[in-house]
């Protein structure tokens, strides 16, 4: 009995050794980004935030009709080799289009009623291409959330220091299923304030953070 069991159990690890050496799941050095897309018309290419040029390897004629040029996407790939100092070939796994907003003025904060308060829940915010990136959590069951960047003019405190709002709408949504989403805000309107400030300092109504505040370096930008 104990020699039957013996070779039962060496012939469940040899087979597991064997399913071992059959199936891997290596996927390789995979990266998710947020990238801009880059004129079509010269081949599908992609740049990151950090100025690298992602030339596709995968991605066909096709989907050249779907791609526009500085537009955000969200970009899943595996880096391949490297072309030249600004220039990586990508194997692409996926596009995810993100939705875009622009900075919105408004004079007093009054004005503001209309863009909604709701609670948020902010997984990470950060400036990279140009753009206010946001990766968020909701409870969405089924009407639209809308979200806004406001400059508000009567915020502006110090010349040091760029104030904005960002807000979330739920539009009175009943809660739903968590799910979460991206966006991206080009910070074009506000070009020509940059250089003469310090810091972006942007407030919203934070859910899953005691800090309701986010502050960003300029010269970082």
């Amino acid at each position: 009995m104990k020699q039957s069991f013996q070779f039962i159990l060496f012939l469940i690890i040899v087979i597991l050794s064997a399913c071992n050496d059959d199936v891997r799941y290596d996927y390789g050095n995979f990266r998710m980004d947020f990238v801009t897309v880059l004129s079509p018309e010269e081949g599908i290419r992609f740049l990151r935030d950090d100025g690298i040029i992602l030339l596709s390897e995968t991605a066909n004629d096709a989907d050249n009709k779907y791609l526009v040029t500085g537009k955000r996407i969200l970009l899943r790939y595996i880096p391949g080799e490297q072309i030249s100092q600004t220039e990586l070939s990508a194997k692409i796994q996926s596009i995810t289009f993100i939705p875009e907003g622009n900075i919105t003025f408004v004079s007093q904060k009054e004005q503001t009623e209309s863009f909604g308060n709701d609670p948020l829940y902010i997984i990470s915010l950060w400036p990279g291409g140009g753009y206010l990136n946001l990766r968020y959590k909701i409870e969405q069951n089924n009407d639209k959330h809308q979200f806004a960047l406001l400059y508000i003019q009567e915020n502006q405190a110090s010349p040091d220091t760029i104030f904005l709002e960002l807000r979330h709408k739920a539009d009175s949504d009943n809660p739903g299923y968590l799910s979460k989403g991206y966006a991206a805000f080009s910070l074009q309107k506000i070009q020509d304030k940059i250089p003469e400030a310090k810091a972006i300092k942007v407030n919203a109504n934070v859910s899953n953070l005691k800090q309701q505040y986010f502050i960003f370096n300029t010269q970082t930008l």
